[in-house]
C-alpha cells in the first residue's frame, strides 16, 4: 500500500489517516457531514445543485450555493497535505480516491456481498462454513458502531439503517454456521452481540436461550426470558410471544425435573389436551443424539440416512418433530413429505410434496448452475417450481419407459444433491410402509449419493405394515445393506418416561400425578398415543377434571378406569360419544384427506356454516383436528383410519360422491382424488374416465405400476357401466397392455391385448383389432418369440389391407421385418423393410420413416451389401437430424459406425462413435451410451492403442450390466478380450472371452456367437495351444455358414485358414489355402478392408513358408502391408514386419536386402530400389550331395533362384556374405556352374 494512501472510517464517527497520521476533519457538523457524503461516492461528480438541495434545502439557491462553498473551503482546509483529493468544479464536486486508499464501508460491503455468493454457491461451487465464518468475522470487526452516528442528516439515517441490517444479517449467519460447526460457545458471543445490536429483536433473545440451555446454563437462559420480559413490559407495554414463553417453559420444566424449583417466576398453566406437537418432548434421548450426530456430520459434507421403525402412536413423528426443529436451527432447510393411505395421489406426490416448497427462484436459479440442465429438464415434469423459474432447459428425446423412469429418478437425486451444495438438507419422509413403488425406487438411487453430499434422510414407518408390503421391506433391506445408517426402533415408554409425560401434559408434579401415570402405564403398555388419547377420554367422561382450587381431581384408585384393549378401540369409543353434528364433519374430512379445505367441506357438509364452524370448534378443542393454514388435518393418522373405517358403506358412497362432485367443480386439476372418489362413490362412467386420465398422468411420469393400477381401477368401473363404450374398454385395455409391456409384465400385456382384440372382434371393428395384433406382434417379437411374432404381424397385416388402414399395414410390416432379422434371414427381412418404409414416406410419418431404414440398413450390412447399408443409415441419419431426434441420431450414428467397422474405416468408426456418445450422454439415454462406447472401443483398438480402448469396454460393460444390456455385456467382454490380448495379458484375455461365449450363448445374436469363438480361436493359437483354437474355429465356422453373413463368413474362414496353418494339414483335416482364398474372396467381394488385409497378411505367411510359393507370397503381404498403411492399422502393420521377420529366422534361414533386378548399376541405389529377400543357406536336401564345393554350389544356385522370386539381383559380395566364404571363392564357384550351363547371373554379370 502506498504510504500515502488514505484510511477512512465513517462507521462510529468520520477518522481519516495518511502516513499513520491522523488528519483533522472540519469542526462543522454539516461540513463532517458532507466531507462523508463525498467520501462515500468518491470517485463521482456529484452536481453542486444536488449537493445543495441535501444539506441546505431551506435556504434559496444563493445562499445554499455560498454555504456549500465555504463548507468545501473548510474541508480543504483541514484536509490539508490531502486537500487536493477534492476536486470541485464549477458545477460538480468529486473526492478523489487513488491506488491503495482504503474505506471501511466499501470493505465491510464487499465482504457482505463476498460471503452471500459463497454460502448461495454462486457459480456452481459450494463453499466450505469455515471461509465464510472468517468472512463474516472480519467483516463484524470493521463494524466498530453504527454509521456516522452522531449524524442525523436524513441521508445519513437512510445508510445507517442500511449499513445496519447488512451488520446485523451477518451476525444472524455467523450464528447459524458457528452452530453447524458445533462452536456454540461462539454462536452464543455471536448472539449476546446481535441482542445488544437489536434489544427488541425477540429471536435474538429465543437464540440466547437455546444457546445458554444448549451449553448446560439453564439459569442463565431463564435470566435472559426475565430481562427480555422486563425490556418489553417497559418498552413497549407487551408480553413476550407464544413462541418465546413455550421456549422459556421447556426450559423451566427441565429445570424443575433436573432440582429443587427456584426458578424466577411460576410454572405456565397447565396446557389443553389438543395437538400433540404442543406437548413438551419427552425420552428418547438417544434416539435423539443419534439424529443430531447424523446433523452434524451432514453439515461437514458427510450425509447419511436414518430409519426410525416403530408401531403407530409410539412417537416417531413427534421425535422427527423434535429433529426437524433441531436442524432448522442449524441452518438446515427441510423438506417434509407425508404418505397418506386414504388420501389418492399422484406417483411421486411424497417427494414432490417435501421437495416443492424449496424451490423458491433463488434456489432454482442456483440449481440451474449446479446441476446438469439434463437431469435439471428430467425432474421438471415434478416439480413444477423448476420448470417455472428455470431458464434453457433442455429437450429431452424420449427412451424406452424403464430408462425415462430411471432418469426422471436420476434427475430427481441430482437436485435434491444440488439443492444442499447451496444449504444443508434434511429430508424427512413419514409413513414410508404407504409410498408408491416410483419414490421407493428413487430413494434406491439417491442414497449411492448420500454419504459424500450435505443431505441428511430419515425415513419413518410402522414395522408391522412394512413388512406386509414387498417393496417397501426389500427397499428398507437393500438400504440398511448398502449404506451405513442409524436404524433407530422405538419402543413404548418406560414407567418414568411416561410419568414425565402425564406430568407435563397435566403441568402438575405431585404424588397422586404419578399415581395415575403408573396406573395409565399398566393398561396402555406405555404407547404414546394411547396414554394422551386416555388423558383426553378421561378428561372427555369427567373422570379427569380440573379442581376449582387449582390442579386435577384424578380418578379414585379403587375404581377401574375401563380401559379399551388398543388405542384403536379408544378412538373408536370416543369418535361414537361425539354429538351427531362434530361426528358428521369428521366422517367428511375422513373422506376428503388432504382436500379438506373449508371450501370443499362446505359444499359436501348439509349443515349450515354456523353450525359447520361450531362441530370444527368443538373436534379441535378435543384434539381430534388440527387446524393448519389451508386446511383441516387430523390429530394423529390413526383417528382418520378409526374415523373412516366406522362410517357405514353406504354413507361413505355417498360422502364420496359429494366430494367427486364439488371437487369436480372446485379443483378439476386434481385428477387422482376425482378419481378416488368416484370409484369409491360407484359414479361408475366418471370413475372409468378420471381414472383412465390418472392412469394417463401416471404413464407420463414412468410410474408404471401406478399407471396399472389406475387403468385396472377404470377397467373395473367401465365393467360396472350399463351401457359400456364399446370404444372405451379395448382402448383400455390397450393402454394398460402398453404399460405392462413397457416394464416388463408381458403376461399381463399378452392378455390385455388379446382382451382389446377379442373386444373389437365382437364389435366388428377391425381397426382396433389390427391394432391389437401389431401390438401383440411386437410383444412376442421383445419376448424372443420371433416365429410367432411373424405369425401374428401377418395376421394384423391380412385385417389391414383388407380395410386399407396404411398405418397398421406399415406397423405390421416392420414388426415383420424385425422378427426375420433377428432369426439371422437378413435377405428377407429387406423386402418387408423396403415396403414398410415407403408406406412411412407416403403416411409421411418421418420418424417412424428413419426407425425402418436404420433398421433396414443394418439387416443389409449382415447380408454384404454395404453400400445400400450405408445409403440407408446415412438417409435414416439426414431424417433424424432434420426432425432433431437425438436418440434417433445416436442409434443410426452407432450403426454408422459398426457399418464403417467392417468397412475398415476405423476413422469414421471412432468420429461416428464418439457423437453418438456425446449425444447419449446428454440425453441419459444408457443404451446409446453402451453401444457407442463399445463402437468407440473397437475403433480404437484397430488403430492399435488397446491401453485406451480398455477404459471404454470397461465403462461399457458397466453399464450393459447396470441396464440389463445383455447382448452387449458379452461384446464389452469380448472387447476387454481382445484388448487384452494385444497387451500381452493372455490370462486376463481368456478369462474376459470366455466369460464373453458363456453370455453369449444365451443372450447374443449369432454373428456374436461366431465372432467371440474367432477370437478365443486366436487367443489359443497366440498360447500354442492349437486343439483348443481348431475346436472354436470348427464352431465358428459351423455358425457363420448358416448365419450366411459375409463378413462373418470371411472371418471364421480366415482363422480357419490360421488354425490349420498352424496344425498342418493333415492334424487340422483342412487345407489352409483354401480357407485363405475363400476368406479374401469374400471379404474383396463385400469391400471388408481390414478384415480383407488380415486374411491376405495370414494367406502370405503361411505361402512364404511353402517352398515355391514366394512370388505368391511376397504379392499377398504386399497388398496387406498396403491396406494395413491406407487403413491407418498401425498394430497389425508392426505385427506383420514382426511375423515376417519370425518366418525368415526359421533354422537354415536368414533376411537379406537385395538390390532389385531392375534397378540401375553405376549409381547409389535409392530405398525403394532394394528387395527384402528370405535365403534358404541350409536345408536336409544339403547333406545328400558329396563334396564341400558341390553342396556350396548347389546352394549358390538355390539362394539365386529365391533371389530371382523376389524380383532381386544378388552381388557377389552378399552370397560370399551369406555362405560366410570369400568373394574370390564365390567367382569361381559361379564360373563353374555357368560352364555347367545353369542361369547363375548376378547382379552386373551379363
Amino acid at each position: 500500500m502506498s504510504t500515502s494512501a488514505l484510511r477512512i472510517r465513517i462507521f462510529g464517527s468520520l477518522e481519516l489517516t495518511k502516513e499513520g497520521k491522523h488528519l483533522f476533519t472540519p469542526s462543522s457538523p454539516t461540513a463532517r457531514s458532507l466531507l462523508a457524503y463525498l467520501v462515500l461516492r468518491h470517485d463521482q461528480p456529484i452536481p453542486r445543485d444536488r449537493l445543495t438541495g441535501i444539506f441546505w434545502p431551506e435556504r434559496t439557491d444563493a445562499r445554499a450555493r455560498r454555504a456549500l462553498s465555504q463548507a468545501l473551503w473548510q474541508i480543504r482546509s483541514a484536509l490539508g497535505s490531502a486537500a487536493d483529493r477534492l476536486a470541485a468544479e464549477r458545477d460538480a464536486v468529486t473526492f478523489v480516491f487513488r491506488p491503495g486508499d482504503w474505506l471501511d464501508v466499501e470493505e465491510f460491503e464487499s465482504k457482505t456481498q463476498e460471503a452471500g455468493s459463497k454460502e448461495q454457491g454462486t457459480g456452481g461451487r459450494r463453499w466450505t462454513g469455515d471461509s465464510c465464518l472468517l468472512l463474516l468475522d472480519s467483516c463484524i470487526q470493521l463494524y466498530r458502531a453504527d454509521f456516522l452516528q452522531e449524524c442525523y442528516d436524513d441521508w445519513a439515517l437512510l445508510e445507517r439503517e442500511r449499513l445496519r441490517e447488512l451488520y446485523l444479517s451477518a451476525l444472524e449467519q455467523l450464528i447459524t454456521l458457528s452452530k453447524q460447526q458445533g462452536n456454540y460457545k461462539q454462536a452464543l458471543a455471536y448472539a449476546q452481540r446481535l441482542a445488544a445490536a437489536d434489544p427488541l429483536r425477540e429471536a435474538a433473545h429465543r437464540e440466547l436461550m437455546r444457546l445458554y440451555h444448549l451449553l448446560d446454563r439453564p439459569q442463565a437462559a431463564l435470566e435472559q426470558f426475565a430481562a427480555l420480559r422486563d425490556l418489553l413490559a417497559r418498552e413497549l407495554d407487551i408480553p413476550p410471544t407464544p413462541a418465546t414463553l413455550a421456549l422459556y417453559r421447556e426450559i423451566a420444566a427441565a429445570l424443575e425435573e433436573a432440582g429443587p424449583s427456584h426458578l424466577p417466576v411460576a410454572l405456565p398453566p397447565p396446557p389443553l389436551l389438543r395437538d400433540l406437537a404442543h406437548l413438551p418432548f419427552v425420552g428418547r434421548t438417544s434416539e435423539r443424539a443419534a439424529l443430531l450426530d447424523g446433523l452434524q456430520t451432514t453439515i461437514q459434507g458427510r450425509g447419511g440416512l436414518a430409519l426410525i421403525e416403530g408401531d403407530a402412536g409410539v412417537g416417531k413423528t413427534r421425535l422427527v418433530s423434535e429433529v426437524i426443529a433441531d436442524a432448522q436451527w442449524r441452518g438446515f432447510q427441510v423438506g417434509l413429505g407425508k404418505a397418506d393411505p386414504l388420501t389418492a395421489s399422484a406417483p411421486y406426490q411424497l417427494l414432490h410434496n417435501a421437495l416443492s416448497p424449496l424451490l423458491t427462484p433463488l434456489r432454482v436459479a442456483q440449481l440451474a448452475e449446479l446441476v446438469d440442465p439434463l437431469w435439471l429438464s428430467a425432474a421438471a415434469p415434478l416439480l413444477p417450481p423448476i420448470a417455472a423459474h428455470a431458464r434453457h432447459l433442455a429437450v429431452l428425446a424420449p427412451l424406452d419407459s424403464r430408462e425415462e423412469q430411471r432418469r426422471l429418478q436420476e434427475g430427481l437425486a441430482q437436485c435434491l444433491i444440488g439443492l444442499a451444495s447451496a444449504t444443508p438438507l434434511l429430508l424427512v419422509l413419514e409413513d414410508l410402509h404407504w409410498a408408491d413403488k416410483v419414490t421407493l425406487a428413487t430413494l434406491s438411487q439417491l442414497a449411492a449419493y448420500l454419504p459424500e453430499s450435505r443431505v441428511f434422510l430419515i425415513l419413518t414407518y410402522r414395522t408391522a405394515e412394512a413388512r406386509e408390503m414387498a417393496a417397501v421391506w426389500e427397499t428398507l433391506g437393500s438400504l440398511d445393506r448398502a449404506h451405513p445408517l442409524a436404524r433407530l426402533r422405538l419402543l413404548p415408554f418406560e414407567r418414568a418416561e411416561t410419568v414425565a409425560l402425564v406430568q407435563r401434559a397435566l403441568s402438575v408434579m405431585d404424588t397422586q400425578t404419578v399415581a395415575l401415570a403408573e396406573r395409565l402405564q399398566k393398561e396402555t403398555g406405555g404407547n404414546p398415543l394411547f396414554l394422551i388419547e386416555t388423558l383426553k377420554s378421561l378428561w372427555e367422561q369427567g373422570d379427569l377434571a380440573t379442581s376449582p382450587h387449582g390442579g386435577w381431581l384424578f380418578p379414585p384408585r379403587d375404581r377401574s378406569l375401563l380401559m379399551p384393549a388398543s388405542v384403536r378401540e379408544l378412538i373408536g369409543e370416543r369418535v361414537a360419544r361425539l354429538a351427531l353434528a362434530p361426528r358428521t364433519a369428521l366422517e367428511q374430512i375422513a373422506v376428503l384427506g388432504e382436500d379438506a379445505d373449508f371450501a370443499i367441506l362446505s359444499q359436501i357438509s348439509t349443515a349450515e356454516t354456523v353450525s359447520l364452524l361450531a362441530a370444527l370448534e368443538d373436534l379441535t378443542r378435543y384434539g381430534f383436528l388440527v387446524e393448519t393454514e389451508t386446511h383441516y388435518r387430523f390429530e394423529h393418522d390413526c383417528i382418520q383410519e378409526m374415523t373412516y373405517q366406522a362410517i357405514p358403506p353406504e354413507r361413505r358412497r355417498v360422502l364420496h360422491r359429494r366430494a367427486g362432485a364439488f371437487l369436480r367443480q372446485q379443483h378439476p386439476e386434481r385428477i387422482e382424488s376425482l378419481a378416488r372418489h368416484f370409484s369409491l362413490g360407484e359414479v361408475w362412467d366418471k370413475a372409468a374416465d378420471y381414472s383412465r386420465r390418472a392412469g394417463d398422468r401416471a404413464r407420463a411420469v414412468y410410474a408404471g405400476g401406478e399407471a396399472v393400477g389406475y387403468y385396472t381401477q377404470a377397467l373395473e368401473a367401465w365393467e360396472h357401466l350399463r351401457s359400456p363404450d364399446e370404444e372405451l374398454g379395448p382402448a383400455l385395455y390397450q393402454a394398460r397392455g402398453k404399460v405392462c409391456q413397457e416394464t416388463g409384465r408381458f403376461d399381463q400385456a399378452e392378455a390385455d391385448f388379446e382382451a382389446a382384440r377379442g373386444l373389437a372382434e365382437q364389435a366388428g371393428d377391425e381397426a382396433s383389432q389390427a391394432r391389437a395384433l401389431n401390438r401383440l406382434s411386437y410383444l412376442r417379437f421383445q419376448r424372443g418369440d420371433f416365429e410367432d411374432a411373424i405369425a401374428v404381424a401377418e395376421r394384423a397385416l391380412g385385417l389391414a389391407i383388407a380395410i386399407g388402414l396404411q398405418s397398421e399395414i406399415a406397423a405390421a410390416l416392420f414388426n415383420k421385418a424385425n422378427a426375420i432379422r433377428n432369426l439371422g434371414h437378413y435377405r428377407e427381412a429387406i423386402e418387408p423393410y423396403e415396403q414398410a418404409a415407403a408406406i412411412f414416406e407416403r403416411l409421411d410419418e418421418q420418424a417412424r420413416l428413419a426407425d425402418c431404414l436404420n433398421r433396414m440398413g443394418a439387416a443389409r450390412y449382415h447380408t454384404g451389401d454395404y453400400a445400400g447399408s450405408q445409403m440407408a443409415i446415412e438417409r435414416s441419419l439426414a431424417i433424424r437430424r432434420r426432425l432433431d431426434d437425438r436418440v434417433g441420431i445416436s442409434y443410426s450414428l452407432v450403426n454408422l459406425a459398426s457399418l464403417c467397422y467392417y468397412r475398415g474405416q476405423f476413422t469414421i468408426t471412432r468420429d461416428a462413435s464418439q457423437e453418438a456418445l456425446e449425444i447419449a450422454s446428454a440425453i441419459g439415454d444408457p443404451y446409446g451410451e453402451d453401444a457407442a462406447l463399445h463402437c468407440l472401443g473397437l475403433a480404437i483398438l484397430e488403430r492399435g492403442d488397446p491401453a485406451q480402448a480398455i477404459p471404454l469396454f470397461q465403462r461399457a460393460l458397466e453399464v450393459a450390466r447396470k441396464i440389463g444390456d445383455r447382448p452387449l455385456e458379452p461384446e464389452s467382454l469380448a472387447g476387454l478380450g481382445t484388448a487384452y490380448q494385444q497387451l500381452g495379458d493372455l490370462g486376463q484375455a481368456q478369462e474376459m472371452l470366455e466369460q464373453s461365449l458363456n453370455l453369449s450363448s444365451i443372450s447374443a445374436e449369432q454373428w456374436q456367437v461366431q465372432t467371440i469363438h474367432g477370437r478365443l480361436a486366436r487367443l489359443f493359437l497366440a498360447t500354442n495351444r492349437g486343439q483348443e483354437a481348431l475346436a472354436h474355429a470348427r464352431v465358428g465356422l459351423q455358425v457363420a455358414q448358416e448365419l450366411g453373413d459375409p463378413w462373418v463368413l470371411g472371418v471364421a474362414r480366415q482363422v480357419m485358414g490360421k488354425v490349420s496353418a498352424h496344425l498342418g494339414s493333415a492334424e487340422a483335416v483342412a487345407e489352409p489355402g483354401s480357407h485363405f482364398e475363400e476368406s479374401i474372396h469374400i471379404l474383396r467381394e463385400v469391400g471388408a478392408e481390414a478384415e480383407l488385409a488380415r486374411s491376405l497378411a495370414a494367406y502370405g505367411l503361411y505361402l512364404r513358408r511353402s517352398a515355391g510359393k514366394t512370388q505368391r507370397s511376397a504379392a499377398l503381404l504386399g497388398e496387406a502391408r498396403a491396406l494395413f498403411q491406407q487403413l491407418g492399422m498401425a498394430r497389425d502393420l508392426s505385427q506383420l514386419a514382426a511375423d515376417e521377420s519370425a518366418a525368415c529366422s526359421r533354422p537354415g534361414q536368414i533376411q537379406v536386402r537385395l538390390p532389385a533386378a531392375s534397378a540401375p548399376t553405376g549409381r547409389p541405389l535409392r530405398e525403394d530400389e532394394f528387395v527384402e529377400v528370405v535365403w534358404t543357406i541350409a536345408a536336409p536336401e544339403d547333406d545328400e550331395i558329396a563334396g564341400k564345393a558341390a553342396r556350396r554350389r548347389h546352394c549358390i544356385l538355390r539362394l539365386l533362384r529365391e533371389a530371382a522370386a523376389r524380383s532381386a539381383a544378388p552381388p557377389v559380395a552378399a552370397l560370399a556374405d551369406a555362405l560366410g566364404v570369400s568373394a574370390r571363392t564365390i567367382k569361381r564357384d559361379l564360373a563353374a556352374l555357368r560352364t555347367a550351363g545353369h542361369d547363375a547371373r548376378t547382379r552386373g554379370s551379363r
